[in-house]
């Protein structure tokens, strides 16, 4: 027996069998009712039919006993000649909602092949509860609204009913030509019986991703204490993300650990010069946001991306991101952030290309051996110029490479020859793997496409089963609440609050301590967690000394990680009190004596590696040394505005003495000037 049948989308074996790119991300129901199907020994011969503009043609595929057509447009005519192709003892159509399945049937039931239609939601109760439980004000969008919608569509309520209202109308045409239905509910059967009288309803079982039929099986008994929830498709009412919401305070009262999880887009924030635009655009999601913030259930709910599932993490994969300066004169924040990640996006402006300054972080990142992906940001400034600024970054990545090669660092030349590009206009929210033209927005309107590249060349955290604690302090911050606070990157094992653990300090001693708060950064704020792993980045409360570059470890079985390494200063300036006639005449609470100096100096030093403070000859001046001019300018502003009062000698180049003779520390930065030949 030959079944053809007709689907609503290109399910990812019939683009991949075609050598198209899968619309559908990792495989829906569809994909494991096709599975079940060829996986039973009596299972008819089926051929999978969808519309797809890409196929030019009739096309026909086949891959592991599967075949696969894709027509161009859903017109009778190109059935009419697929089912001549294809001769099918039974056509299936998989939903009844989509223009399509009206052309297929009058096709087939001209050519006399009987049909089977498929009910997957009955549209006419779909459209007219759509928006039940929505307040009336978000139904209504003006003209502007509709004028964006047409590049960013699906936001906009009143236009999602019109489509619906379309649908429904269609399934209505289908049914009523519908001699055989196929249904899941009793829902379903009423609805059949309204609709068409004239058919022969059949009950079927529901169909699920295959991941639900895969070990371990699904059981309401894993839930355990503290239930986690799974919502599909949080964008639009029908999935009644409003009314889980209502009740989630509720399942909260019996399970307070409950976490409800989204699939689908979340909210989409763009900053704050966009949000009101965003806002306005999506009121239902923007609606959702207020409910979730208004009943107190941010910690409960989480939205998880298409991107997770793909990648086999459908509870959603964790990206930890540091931003770093991109000047060498902060060059102890770049190694510090470059001794805690995993690999480097290279952002690099669309007209201005690669800067002088991007020479050093560049470097840096090849030296630690780190995977590089190019971020090409704002293709749509009127002045971008592309390709010629992917040209200068590919040119100053090899030319890094050889000089890094040649100082004895092993690098992997050939992934340097297949850098990762990713085109970006980060103010619009949107990124493509496709170069768009001079001036133009990427031909994706999300950032999936950069998460995707950053999930796919840079690998995860490895870390070894079993092993002792091991948790670099990269970098302190402090809290009204908590007092000092250690940022460290886990490397192995696992921390865990209220416990005991040693800190390994620079000296080389053991001082143990106990784990007050633990902390991990969600979007832009901390979040109390009761332990982290292997590859989290979190706060650490407990140790009101703690230093950048100690290692948190197991007192049984103490192993402290390598010092972090900072470049030494290049640049001094010596700064001291405020010796004028005119000192302390600014404001009465400045900062006038050479201990308060000092003492903010110091205070620079546990947070700030790139610097050193040595005495001078004077008691109330110091020298201070930096990687450069603009850092300490930049210390001394800020100190001014801290109501600090004090004199900033002129900058002097660090010098140190090799056998015995004084030579200036090796510059960093290389200005390289081309001369062409006349």
């Amino acid at each position: 027996m030959k079944v053809l049948w007709l689907v609503s989308i290109t399910i990812p074996a019939a683009a991949d069998a075609c050598g198209l790119q899968a619309k559908e991300i990792g495989g829906g129901w569809l994909s494991g009712a096709l599975g079940g199907m060829t996986a039973a020994p009596d299972a008819p011969a089926i051929t999978v039919a969808s519309v797809d503009a890409r196929a030019e043609t009739l096309t026909v595929c086949s891959k592991n006993g599967v075949s696969f057509a894709l027509v161009p447009t859903g017109s009778v005519e190109n059935f009419s000649a697929l089912l001549k192709k294809i001769t099918p003892d039974l056509v299936h159509i998989w939903g009844t909602e989509y223009a399509a399945a009206r052309t297929i049937q009058q096709a087939a039931q001209a050519a006399g092949i009987p049909v089977l239609v498929g009910i997957q939601g009955v549209m006419v109760d779909c459209a007219l509860h759509l928006n039940d439980g929505v307040p009336a004000r978000l139904l209504h969008s003006c003209a502007a609204q509709h004028l964006i919608d047409r590049h960013v569509p699906g936001g906009l309520l009143d236009v999602n009913q019109a489509r619906f209202d379309t649908l429904a109308q269609s399934e209505a045409a289908v049914l009523a030509n519908a001699r055989h239905v196929t249904g899941r509910t009793s829902f379903d059967r009423s609805a059949v019986q309204k609709l068409a009288p004239q058919a022969s309803y059949y009950p079927c079982n529901e169909t699920l991703r295959p991941e639900f039929y895969t070990p371990p099986v699904w059981h309401p008994r894993t839930f355990g204490e503290a239930p986690v929830l799974l919502l599909s498709q949080g964008n639009y009412p029908l999935k009644n993300l409003h009314t889980v919401l209502k009740a989630l305070p509720a399942v909260l009262a019996q399970y307070p650990g409950a976490v409800l999880r989204v699939a689908g887009w979340p909210p989409l924030d763009k900053g704050p010069l966009l949000r009101p635009v965003i806002d306005w655009m999506f009121p239902y999601q923007t609606w959702c946001k207020q409910l979730i913030h208004r009943l107190g259930l941010a910690d409960h709910v989480q939205y998880t991306g298409p991107l997770a599932a793909k990648y086999g993490h459908p509870e959603g994969i964790t990206l930890n991101i540091i931003d770093t300066p991109g000047h060498a004169d902060f060059g102890g924040e770049v190694e510090r952030g470059i001794s805690m990640v995993d690999g480097v996006v290279l952002l690099v402006d669309a007209s201005e290309g690669p800067l002088p300054q991007t020479r050093f972080v560049l470097r840096k990142a090849l030296e630690a051996k780190l995977p590089v992906i190019l971020c090409v940001n704002k293709t749509d400034r009127p002045d971008a110029r592309i390709s010629e600024v992917v040209g200068e970054s590919s040119d100053l990545l090899l030319g890094l490479a050889q000089d890094v090669i040649e100082e004895g660092i092993d690098l992997d030349e050939d992934s340097l020859f297949d850098l990762p590009v990713i085109y970006c206009a980060a103010k619009a929210g949107y990124a493509s793997e496709n170069q768009p033209e001079n001036g133009g927005l990427p031909d994706n309107d999300n950032l999936e496409p950069l998460f995707g590249a950053i999930i796919k060349n840079i690998p995860a955290p490895e870390y070894e089963e079993g092993a002792p604690l091991q948790a670099h302090v990269a970098n302190i911050d402090s809290s009204d609440f908590l007092g000092r606070l250690g940022l460290v990157r886990i490397y192995n094992g696992t921390l865990e609050k209220g416990k005991t653990y040693g800190l390994s300090r620079v000296d080389g001693s053991i001082e143990n301590f106990r784990v007050s708060e633990l902390l991990r950064t969600q979007g832009l704020e901390r979040t109390p967690v009761e332990s982290a792993g292997p590859g989290d980045i979190v706060a650490v409360a407990g140790v009101n000394d703690i230093m950048i570059g100690e290692t948190i470890v197991d007192p049984d079985d103490p192993r402290p990680l390598p010092l972090i390494h900072v470049d030494d200063p290049a640049i001094s300036m010596t700064f001291g009190i405020n010796d004028s006639p005119l000192a302390g005449t600014e404001g009465k609470d400045h900062k006038l004596t050479a201990r308060m100096i000092k003492d903010r100096l110091d205070r620079e030093l546990i947070g700030n590696v790139s610097i050193k403070v040595l005495p001078t000859d004077r008691p109330d001046a110091w020298e201070v040394q930096g990687r450069g001019e603009l850092a300490l300018a930049v210390l001394a502003e800020q100190m001014r505005r801290e109501g600090f009062e004090l004199t900033v000698g002129r900058p002097q180049v660090v010098t140190k003495t090799i056998d015995g003779v004084s030579v200036e520390k090796t510059a960093f930065e290389v200005s390289v000037i081309d001369i062409e030949k006349v």
